[in-house]
């Protein structure tokens, strides 16, 4: 039996019960699996500058106790997003001489690490001392080993998994009549945080669009608003162009979002960039069409006629994606039984058997390696 250390700068809670819920979900599977977790995590998602320094000043804290006190009893120590949360993981490392293994999971390379020279300079330091290296998507390996040097050995693409108990197909008919919403609509979905990146604006303006020849259309938004200025722009442009059935939704629970999932006719991802896009695997598990960006981990979810792949900004190829998925049933049929396989390689029960295979490989480096 292992002792394991997570560390990340997402966790859920009360006031945020979907904030970084993969990473829960992980560390609960992986203590089914006969392993001792402790996480020290930040679980509060709000962003304003006071609650920011508030959270990590906490987090810290919390860090620097669970170090002095338990510092000696971990065999591993698992960061998630590659910086800040790295510096702390280094000093374990360091000090008790434990392998570290870091999860990159694309904002902290595709943003992160981009807003400036030290915050770079940080990130590559954190990759190249970490004892192995995980990215949730293949693009996202790709970049880690050409920009940040990562050697290949140590490398290895595995995405968080979709837990199948939770995310399968359901009585779509059903829920529908449970739900209130009527049989003729054509449904379409969007989870995820209300942010400019996640291209929220290309989805509104294209259903803008294909509202005037499929009136039965309804737009289904569920999600933070993390951006209240960019919402408010929303909001704006839906009451100046007079569209209609567009519905916001705030954060759900997992098992109430598979229920959307099997409630729509569509899920649509049409993010700027992407690390994985495990939401757009979860709907293939659910075997609801999915139409998604052509970015990150997306493009190999999609890829071989799992879905639908679009140019990512821009309005017009998202409504192109999705009346292709609406007006085409026969193709569908085709693409949800790939996109359906393709989600069950992908069971969160297969990754945690590789995770735990990692966790074996790395305790058997020599310790002067790990230094």
């Amino acid at each position: 039996m292992k002792n394991l250390l997570i560390l990340s700068n997402m966790y859920p809670s009360k006031i945020g019960p979907t904030f970084g819920i993969f990473i829960k979900n992980q560390a609960d599977q992986l203590k089914q699996n006969g392993m001792n977790v402790d996480i020290v995590a930040i679980d509060n998602p709000n962003m304003d500058k006071f609650t920011v320094i508030k959270k990590y000043l906490t987090w810290f804290l919390q860090f620097l106790s669970n170090f002095i006190f338990k510092g000696r009893k971990y065999d591993i120590v698992h960061v998630h997003y590659i910086f800040p949360t790295g510096i702390l993981g280094l000093f374990y490392k360091k000090i008790y001489k434990k392998p570290m293994v870091v999860t990159a999971h694309g904002g902290d390379i595709d943003k992160m690490a981009e807003k400036n020279k030290l915050f770079k300079k940080c990130t590559e330091y954190i990759l190249k001392q970490a004892d192995f290296i995980i990215c949730v998507g293949e693009e996202l390996n790709q970049t880690v080993q050409k920009e940040y040097h990562a050697t290949p050995d140590k490398i290895t693409t595995l995405n968080m998994g979709v837990d199948t108990n939770i995310f399968f197909p359901m009585d779509s008919l059903g829920l529908r009549a449970k739900y209130g919403i009527p049989n003729d609509t054509k449904t379409i979905l969007f989870v995820g945080n209300i942010i400019k990146a996640k291209g929220v604006l290309e989805l509104i303006k294209a259903y803008k669009s294909l509202k005037h020849y499929i009136p039965e259309a309804r737009l289904e938004i569920i999600g933070s608003k993390k951006e209240p200025d960019f919402f408010k722009t929303l909001e704006r442009y839906i009451k100046e162009e007079n569209i209609q059935d567009i519905f916001f939704h705030e954060p759900k629970s997992q098992k109430e979002i598979a229920v959307w999932m099997n409630m729509s006719d569509v899920f649509v991802l049409p993010s700027h960039i992407e690390g994985l896009g495990l939401v757009a695997l979860e709907a293939m598990a659910c075997k609801v069409p999915v139409a998604g960006a052509e970015v990150g981990g997306l493009a190999y979810l999609l890829s071989n006629q799992a879905g639908v792949l679009f140019p990512p900004q821009n309005a017009e190829s998202v409504e192109h994606a999705i009346v292709n998925i609406l007006k085409n049933k026969e193709m569908n049929s085709k693409r949800i039984a790939t996109a359906y396989n393709k989600a069950l390689e992908n069971n969160s029960k297969n990754v945690i058997k590789t995770l735990i295979g990692i966790y074996n490989s790395v305790q058997e480096i020599p310790e002067r390696r790990r230094s």
